[in-house]
């Protein structure tokens, strides 16, 4: 609900992991983009104007949960993909992005052991950190959940 009572609604929204993990990097040894960057860019892109298309269509206010990068860092390409994404999701969503991400990584941008769970997935441990990101943007952008 919008703050004020009155109508809309409230979604928490995952995208991109599959596009960091296979998407992005299939797409740059397909020569499709020159970059990463400019994968990221318009991936991000198509993403952010659905979500506003639906978000008109359905009065309700979408926030956007970080991507979790890989736990292994021979996935490079997946880590640097991963920060850029989340980096534009940001940019593009402000309050609405919930960063849990930069909270559950190492320095060199794999997830720490205490919040992996199988080699692939999130654990529990990472559950407090989307709760407390959920309430944070929750109140900036001052919105609330009945």
């Amino acid at each position: 609900r919008r703050g004020g009572g009155g109508g809309g609604g409230v979604a928490l929204f995952v995208c991109g992991e599959i596009d960091c993990r296979e998407g992005l990097p299939n797409a740059l040894a397909k020569n499709k983009y020159k970059t990463m960057e400019a994968a990221v860019q318009a991936t991000c892109s198509v993403y952010i104007s659905g979500l506003e298309r639906v978000s008109k269509q359905h009065d309700m206010t979408f926030l956007v949960l970080s991507i979790c990068p890989p736990c292994n860092p021979q996935y490079s390409t997946r880590v640097q993909a991963t920060r850029l994404f989340n980096k534009a999701l940001k940019e593009a969503l402000g309050h609405r992005f919930i960063d849990i991400a930069t909270e559950i990584v190492t320095p060199i941008g794999v997830v720490k052991s205490e919040y992996a769970c199988d080699g692939t997935h999130l654990g529990g441990g990472a559950i407090p950190l989307i709760e407390a990101g959920l309430n944070s943007a929750l109140q900036k952008t001052g919105l609330s959940i009945a």
